[in-house]
């Protein structure tokens, strides 16, 4: 079946971000609905999360700003809005579009300074210069910031790698040097079934016997 293309004109009014962010989900939560659609997909990037964090942050938002945008979460009832693209660039998703020649547009809005989201995305720019990481960082911190929020299976996982660390090393050196990457990858391991040795820092590593379900 072909792809159609829609697209529906918001109703003119105040350019405030919050009335213009209810109206484009009302859109799509009518688009949704007049095809039977249960899943409404978005292309929110990794520098859309990154703004997003640093915007929640800079309104004194506390911890809780620091989970970004879902990954997924319902609306307007049992939609269910899902962002499968947030821990993407979004140069390598123009680029992927490019390269099947998919069509994609360019919103001018996005050069509007009258949007908070925007000057902060100008400011972005000259930082991703010194660090060319920024984006990718952030994604990760809001991932692994929800994954705690919600106490998924995986950051239950992680706490216990910490905990079997801190019972069997020294407390003073138990987690010294052990990087985060580590414990999320033996996390990944163990929520995966994958058996083996999984090293957490040198001389200190995690074996799985999956046959015995340790």
């Amino acid at each position: 079946m072909g792809a159609r293309v829609v697209s529906r004109l918001l109703p003119e009014g105040s350019c405030d971000e919050a009335r213009l962010r209810t109206e484009r989900y009302a859109a799509l939560s009518g688009f949704a609905r007049a095809v039977g659609a249960r899943r409404v997909f978005t292309a929110h990037h990794a520098q859309d999360q990154t703004e997003t964090v640093l915007l929640a942050l800079f309104r004194g938002a506390g911890p809780q700003a620091l989970t970004g945008m879902p990954a997924r979460r319902m609306f307007d009832g049992d939609l269910c809005l899902e962002r499968p693209l947030l821990r993407v660039n979004r140069e390598d998703l123009t680029a992927y579009c490019g390269s099947l020649r998919l069509p994609f547009a360019f919103d001018a809005s996005n050069l509007d300074a009258r949007y908070r989201r925007n000057v902060l995305r100008s400011e972005l720019a000259g930082l991703r210069e010194s660090f060319p990481h920024l984006d990718e960082a952030v994604a990760r911190c809001a991932e692994i910031a929800s994954d705690e929020a919600e106490q998924t299976e995986r950051a239950r996982l992680r706490a216990f790698v910490r905990d079997r660390l801190l019972e069997r090393l020294p407390r003073e050196s138990a987690l010294r040097d052990v990087s985060f990457e580590r414990l999320d990858a033996a996390a990944r391991a163990l929520e995966n079934g994958r058996g083996g040795r999984h090293f957490l820092k040198p001389g200190v590593y995690m074996e799985i016997n999956v046959s015995a379900g340790s």
